[in-house]
């Protein structure tokens, strides 16, 4: 098998040669590509509690600095968490102008969906609009987010700082 350095590729060779009247080899070609991959399972998880809807701070942290790559599953002190869906005070999530999603979260049918994000600031709860996110709901109560850039700074991605089980109503 041979793998990319990201891990979300391999290549696997099936062949059969006939070497010899009585000696015969088998082989094995498997392509794969990075649509074949769940983000459930492979993702970072992302606990930093500075995201938190509760947290509230004088710092600027900038998620458009970040080199996002791949999937992140959010947790705050180690317990599941999803983005909130509804505006964040200003100078939250470790942030000035916290990000949340405008609509809700998929459920686990949905597979991945794209959601509007928008950051509050100056009174404005969508403000500023950075691109959209994908997101998926996957078994076992947790999302996992395809996070991007966002385009300026001063913006930060927010976890809610409630327990996953909480606040998730849509698996019941």
């Amino acid at each position: 098998m041979i793998k990319d350095s990201s891990g979300l590729w391999d290549l696997s060779l099936h062949v059969y040669c006939k070497l010899w009247p009585f000696v015969h080899s088998i082989w094995y070609v498997r392509f794969y590509s990075k649509k074949n991959f769940d983000p459930c399972v492979t993702y970072t998880t992302l606990d930093q509690p500075w995201r938190a809807t509760n947290s509230s701070s004088i710092s600027s942290n900038c998620d458009n600095s970040v080199n996002w790559n791949g999937w992140y599953r959010l947790l705050y002190n180690g317990m599941n968490v999803q983005m909130p869906e509804s505006c964040v005070p200003a100078s939250h999530c470790g942030t000035d102008a916290p990000l949340w999603i405008t609509s809700a979260h998929p459920q686990v049918g949905d597979g991945v969906v794209s959601r509007t994000v928008c950051g509050n600031w100056n009174g404005n709860c969508c403000l500023f609009s950075p691109p959209s996110i994908q997101v998926k709901a996957c078994v076992g109560n947790y999302y996992v987010y395809q996070f991007v850039k966002t385009g300026v700074c001063s913006l930060a991605y927010c976890a809610g700082n409630n327990s996953f089980a909480e606040s998730f109503e849509l698996f019941q």
